[in-house]
C-alpha cells in the first residue's frame, strides 16, 4: 500500500545521479522549448521544476528517476517518455506544487506527488500511474491510459477540424478513455439510490449528477419526518464508469448502523446563490 507521506527529496540531493546539459538548466528547473531535443540516460535526476514546450521532447533509455522539488508543466506539443514505457521513468515530488498537462502535452510516467495538484486539458495524453493530492480534466480530446504505453491515438474529423486527438482503439475497449471533464453548466442530471434496497448490509449510496456546484447538502429522513443523517459535498464531481461510459457525479455512501425501514432523501445543490433540489425515497432490509 502506498504512505500517503510525501518522500522529502530536501534530506537526498546532491548525493549523485546524471547530469544534464547545462543549456536545459535554468536556475535547477529542466527547461526545454523549440523543437528542443534531449534524451535522459539511467541514474537519478534532482531538479527544482520541469517546463517543456514548444514542440520539445525529452526521451528515456534505461531506469530514470526524477527527484523534483517544484512544478511540472508540458505544452504545445511537448512530450517526456513518450515512446518508451511508464515503468522506465519515475516521478517523485515532495513540495505542494502542479503538474499541467496542456495544449497536446504527452507525458507516461509513474508518478509519486501526494501534495501535488494535477490538471489535464486540452488534448493532453497521459500514460502510466499517478498518485496525486486532485486531479482536473478540462477541456476535450484529453485521453488517460493506465499502463505502460502512452493510448495511440488518431486526428478527429468533422466539426473538430481535426485538431482533438481521440483515441484510434474501437469504441468500448475498456482500456481507453476519452475524458472532456465534468459539465460546468448547473442543472439536474440523474439522482437516485443504489442498492435500491440496501440489503443485508449493504450501505446505500446516493448518485447525484449537477454539473460543478459550490456545495451539495443531503438530508436523510425517516417515514415518521424525523431526520437520520446529513451530509454535505464540497469540489468538484467524481469520474465514474459503470460500464457504459465515463461521466460526473457526487456520490455519498452512508455507512452507519441503518435499521430496516424507508427513508426519504432530499437533495439541494447550490452555486453561485442557485439552487437545485430533488427528493426521493428509498428502502434498508437488515
Amino acid at each position: 500500500m502506498l504512505s500517503p507521506e510525501p518522500i522529502f527529496l530536501g534530506t537526498i540531493a546532491g548525493s549523485g545521479g546524471n547530469s544534464i546539459p547545462a543549456a536545459y538548466l535554468v536556475d535547477g528547473k529542466l527547461v526545454a522549448s523549440s523543437q528542443a531535443e534531449l534524451t535522459l540516460t539511467t541514474g537519478t535526476y534532482y531538479l527544482k521544476g520541469i517546463e517543456l514546450s514548444g514542440g520539445s521532447k525529452v526521451r528515456i533509455e534505461g531506469q530514470v528517476d526524477i527527484m523534483v522539488a517544484g512544478d511540472i508543466s508540458l505544452s504545445g506539443g511537448s512530450s517526456l517518455n513518450a515512446g518508451g514505457t511508464a515503468s522506465n521513468l519515475n516521478i517523485f515530488v515532495n513540495t505542494p506544487s502542479s503538474i499541467t498537462v496542456t495544449g497536446g502535452g504527452d507525458l507516461l510516467a509513474r508518478v509519486y506527488a501526494p501534495y501535488t495538484h494535477m490538471k489535464l486539458a486540452g488534448n493532453g495524453l497521459l500514460g502510466g500511474h499517478y498518485f496525486v493530492r486532485t486531479a482536473v480534466l478540462s477541456g476535450t480530446g484529453n485521453i488517460i491510459q493506465a499502463g505502460e504505453t502512452l493510448p495511440q491515438t488518431t486526428a478527429a474529423t468533422g466539426d473538430s477540424g481535426g485538431k482533438k486527438r481521440v483515441s484510434a482503439m474501437a469504441a468500448g475497449d475498456a482500456l481507453y478513455s476519452v475524458l472532456a471533464g465534468p459539465d460546468p453548466a448547473f442543472r439536474l442530471g440523474e439522482v437516485y439510490v443504489f442498492p435500491n434496497p440496501a440489503l443485508r448490509g449493504a450501505a446505500p449510496v446516493l448518485h447525484i449528477e449537477t454539473g460543478i456546484a459550490d456545495r451539495v447538502k443531503i438530508s436523510i429522513y425517516t417515514v415518521s419526518g424525523r431526520q437520520a443523517h446529513e451530509y454535505t459535498l464540497t469540489g468538484t464531481p467524481a469520474a465514474l464508469d459503470d460500464g457504459n461510459g465515463l461521466s460526473y457525479a457526487y456520490e455519498y455512501t452512508w455507512r452507519d448502523n441503518i435499521p430496516s425501514g424507508v427513508y426519504y432523501y432530499h437533495i439541494e445543490a447550490e452555486k453561485g446563490g442557485q439552487k437545485i433540489k430533488k427528493s426521493g425515497k428509498f428502502g434498508v432490509v437488515r
